[in-house]
């Protein structure tokens, strides 16, 4: 129970009445993915082998997952990993009313493989993070979701291809959703200082200029703007400032007659050397091989 217990409480595991196995309905008893939509609370405190996303589509219920607990409605929705412990309750507030959702559970194998077309970093903020994996979908996705269910449920026969391939992208997208609500939590507080810097360092008037000049009117000092553009942009603001017009300089390179040496100039590089040396650290090629393409 090693690594199951790493977001749990001792009281919580405790009371650990079973570990749920990735047992799919018959007819898609051979797929690394499948789903069902239900219309009750699953009151047992349990945690998987697999991956589940959970999607609302009507009504309400309680999740209690972690220790903690938040009611979901009409598209809320939540990645549950294996090591994730909860369960669901019928929500008091709407005593008679059952909740509709549907269940898309995912071996670990292909979600794995999931994870991993969104790159290490994010894969590893999404499997290590303490908070339930909780996201929003809009009615029209909410909508579009529980009809593609319907069509694709598979009673008493094997699934099609074609049906495995529609979960399969449902399921992607959801994770595509959870993927961006997560990574961009952080900028909920984002400051409007720092938005106005990052609009101006997108404008190509602005790309000759260096940094002490477009921080000028900012009233804080410049370690504290670097550590606030590092905490909130995952990168330095020298590194992103070089990114930017090391783009913009590929883009000319392919799109224009101008010169290295005038392109360096236009963006604010030293020397037309300068510019070669960043762009082949940045990009791995030479200048002159983005010119041959």
């Amino acid at each position: 129970m090693d690594k199951k217990s790493a977001f749990l409480i001792p009281e919580m595991l405790k009371q650990l009445d079973t570990m749920i196995q990735y047992a799919p309905t018959a007819s898609w008893r051979d797929s690394e993915v499948c789903f069902n939509i239900t219309n009750f609370a699953y009151p047992t405190l349990h945690t998987h082998d697999y991956y589940e996303i959970v999607v609302i589509f009507s009504g309400s219920m309680v999740h209690n997952i972690n220790g903690e607990s938040y009611v979901m409605q009409r598209g809320d929705c939540c990645l549950i990993r294996p090591e994730d412990l909860h369960y669901y309750e019928d929500d008091p507030a709407q005593p008679r009313q059952k909740c509709l959702s549907a269940n898309f559970m995912c071996r670990l194998d292909f979600m794995e493989q999931a994870l991993a077309t969104f790159g290490a970093d994010c894969q590893s903020m999404l499997l290590n993070k303490k908070q339930p994996l909780t996201f929003k979908a809009s009615n029209t996705v909410v909508s579009k979701i529980e009809k593609t269910c319907l069509y694709i449920q598979s009673p008493g026969e094997q699934p099609t291809d074609s049906n495995l391939m529609i979960c399969k992208s449902v399921i992607m997208e959801l994770l595509g959703a959870c993927v961006l609500h997560q990574c961009t939590q952080i900028h909920d507080d984002f400051p409007e200082w720092l938005d106005t810097l990052v609009r101006s360092m997108q404008n190509p008037d602005n790309f000759n200029k260096k940094i002490p000049e477009l921080i000028e009117g900012i009233s804080y000092s410049y370690s504290y703007i670097q550590k606030q553009f590092r905490y909130y942009m995952g990168t330095t603001i020298v590194a992103y400032w070089s990114g930017i017009k090391l783009a913009h300089a590929k883009e000319l390179l392919a799109n224009s007659q101008l010169s290295t040496l005038e392109i360096s100039t236009r963006l604010g590089f030293e020397t037309a050397s300068h510019l070669s040396y960043l762009f082949k650290k940045h990009y791995g090629v030479s200048p002159s091989a983005i010119r041959k393409l």
